[in-house]
């Protein structure tokens, strides 16, 4: 079984930057954003064809913080929040899907790591 997992900002969440610089939680400090639709659509394409698989929404920013973004753009999706983090990683099986625009900011992980534009 392969699970999926999420990165919110700059993966799920895209904010609209115009000096190139990466606005984590942007939304505490009013950054305008997006939801990454293509990205949404492949997350509920996923949950569709792999029932049992299970999808994880994390973030650097904490449990609380990756489930306000899951209700908010995927309520109807069977996912869990969790803080993107060493033990966090440990979880991560080689075959998984990962999704995250930092890739060099997870150690550790075996699964290969995708940008966001990357996947589905």
């Amino acid at each position: 079984m392969i699970n999926l997992w999420i990165d919110i900002d700059d993966s799920l969440v895209l904010y609209q930057n115009h000096d190139n610089k990466k606005h984590p939680f942007g939304i505490y400090m009013g950054d305008p954003w997006e939801p990454n639709t293509r990205l949404i659509n492949g997350i509920k394409n996923f949950a569709q064809n792999n029932p049992n698989s299970l999808i994880v929404i994390w973030s650097g920013g904490g449990k609380d913080y990756a489930q306000m973004w899951k209700d908010k753009l995927l309520p109807d999706i069977e996912a869990t929040a969790m803080s993107k983090n060493p033990l966090a990683f440990e979880l991560v099986k080689s075959d998984d899907i990962v999704v995250d625009d930092a890739a060099d900011d997870i150690r550790g992980i075996t699964a290969k790591i995708l940008k966001p534009n990357e996947w589905p």
